[in-house]
């Protein structure tokens, strides 16, 4: 595939096809209002998704095929079964979405750990919770993350909001380079045994460590916190506890 170029500029009928495949899911509803009331937008905006005069959300279509029982992976790409519950398409029994077999999407593991200022350990050998099937172009391209390095944990607390829900999944690179820290940003880290979810800022030698809510007052790392830190990932996205 050519540089810059889109699954859609390379094949014209993808938005035809899927927007007859989301008139399909909209018709799981009582009418279109209810539709777009499951997906998050308004009708307008599902009906050019479904005459395909724009690209759908990627959260509009997880919040869509959730609420009508529908494999997300399916209605994005037309591969493996349409319902969740079809017998063709075997589900692991927690997972929300279905890894999907196409090599355009990648299965991302959600650990089953919570981060915020509460205590806890996490190494990323906790089991998992659920899977993501997110495209790999929008991990690669929009993000930056290789799907090998993506994984997901469950945000505890309003301490990050509006930036991360409390109960929302917040989605993690956990690459060596996103560890190394090398610029101001969202990460989950620990300190001794406390498991952190902040946005930390460098001042020099100087470490700041501030919660979106304001209600929460910054506060400063001091020498032993900076020796006893340990970045293990960084944010690169959040998806709302549907």
């Amino acid at each position: 595939m050519e540089a810059g170029k889109s699954k859609q500029d390379h094949f014209p009928s993808y938005r035809s096809e899927l927007g007859n495949r989301l008139r399909g899911v909209e018709n799981r509803f009582a009418n279109r209002a209810e539709a777009a009331k499951a997906a998050g937008v308004a009708k307008s905006t599902l009906q050019n998704w479904i005459e395909g005069k724009s690209d759908p959300s990627f959260e509009g279509m997880v919040r869509l095929a959730k609420a009508a029982g529908i494999n997300f992976a399916w209605l994005a790409s037309g591969e493996g079964a349409m319902f969740l519950d079809d017998k063709a398409t075997p589900e692991p029994s927690n997972a929300t979405f279905i890894p999907a077999s196409s090599n355009d999407f990648a299965p991302v593991p959600v650990f089953d750990v919570r981060a915020s200022a509460g205590g806890g350990a996490m190494n990323f050998g906790e089991v998992i919770a659920d899977y993501l099937s997110l495209p790999v172009s929008y991990l690669r391209d929009q993000l930056g993350v290789n799907p090998k390095d993506a994984c997901g944990i469950y945000v505890n607390g309003d301490s990050m909001q509006p930036a991360l829900e409390d109960g929302g999944i917040a989605l993690l690179d956990r690459s060596a380079n996103a560890r190394a820290n090398k610029g101001d940003g969202i990460y989950t880290f620990r300190i001794g045994d406390e498991l952190f979810i902040k946005r930390l800022e460098r001042q020099g030698s100087r470490i700041v460590v501030h919660s979106d809510n304001r209600a929460y007052t910054p506060w400063e790392m001091t020498d032993t916190d900076k020796a006893n830190m340990k970045i293990l990932a960084r944010v690169v996205g959040t998806f709302r506890n549907l």
